[in-house]
């Protein structure tokens, strides 16, 4: 084998392992094993709600960019739009807060991507770097901003 053949393999197993831990994060928020907090910033994993979507009490959609649980069972064809019927649906978060805190990160499907945004210690961050499981300030992040403004946010979040 050469080494052009074990990089692609290497390759292939490293998608096979984001897919698999993209697949047991998804699972494990719609059965409430995951803070909110932590399900929105991962928003990127579920599903953009159309007419055509069907699917089981828990699950969890994105429409007009806020995330939304069902909570009921939901047909085909019954049109239940989340911002639209909230009877039928509860809010999970809207992830356009653009420097949500920082949560230590519990596994391969929960790591912060390039370039994503978070509030630490009262001071702002930018993920340099992509599967970052770091904490900012130890490796992988590039401070940004002026701490004065933060310091007040991240008291009141704790």
């Amino acid at each position: 084998m050469t080494d052009n053949q074990r990089g692609l393999e290497m390759r292939q197993d490293v998608i096979r392992s984001r897919e698999t831990g993209a697949l047991t994060f998804v699972i494990m928020a719609e059965n409430k094993m995951i803070d909110d907090q932590t399900i929105t910033e991962n928003h990127d994993l579920f599903c953009i709600w159309d007419e055509n979507w069907s699917g089981e009490a828990g699950s969890i959609v994105k429409n007009g960019g806020v995330l939304f649980r069902s909570i009921c069972d939901v047909g085909p064809g019954e049109h239940t739009c989340p911002s639209t019927t909230p009877s039928m649906w509860e809010l999970v978060g809207d992830p356009s807060g653009e420097w949500p805190l920082w949560v230590k990160v519990l596994g391969v499907y929960d790591a912060y991507a390039q370039n994503d945004q978070v509030t630490h210690n009262g001071m702002r961050w930018i993920s340099s770097v992509d599967s970052n499981a770091w904490e900012p300030g130890v490796f992988g992040w590039t401070q940004v901003g002026d701490q004065a403004e933060l310091v007040t946010l991240e008291e009141e979040s704790t």
